[in-house]
C-alpha cells in the first residue's frame, strides 16, 4: 500500500511535469536540444514510479499515452552527468538560470 507521504511525493512530481510539458506560447526549436527538458526523479522502484507517472498523466492530465510513453523515461548516464555538472557550476555561481 502507497504511504501518504509517498503519494503527495507522486502528486508533486506529475504537478511539475504537468507544468513543463504544457509551457504556454512554446514553439519547437530547430536545435533539438532547446526542445527538451529533464526531471531527474529518484525511486526505490523506478518501473513502478514511471509506470505509475504515465498512468496519472493519462487519466489525470489528458494526455496520450504515446506522449506519457515519450515523456517518462530513464535517463542516459550521460544526461544525468551533464545534469550534475550543471548543477555544480550552477552552485558555485558559473552559470545563472
Amino acid at each position: 500500500m502507497e504511504s501518504g507521504y509517498c503519494r503527495e511525493r507522486l502528486t508533486a512530481v506529475e504537478q511539475l511535469l504537468v507544468r513543463v510539458l504544457r509551457q504556454p506560447e512554446t514553439r519547437r526549436r530547430q536545435n533539438l536540444a532547446l526542445n527538451q527538458s529533464y526531471t531527474f526523479v529518484v525511486s526505490r522502484d523506478f518501473s513502478e514510479t514511471a509506470r505509475t507517472l504515465r498512468d496519472r498523466l493519462v487519466e489525470g492530465a489528458g494526455f496520450e499515452r504515446r506522449e506519457a510513453a515519450e515523456f517518462v523515461t530513464a535517463a542516459k548516464k550521460e544526461e544525468f552527468d551533464c545534469a550534475v555538472w550543471l548543477d555544480r557550476q550552477a552552485q558555485q555561481g558559473r552559470i545563472e538560470f
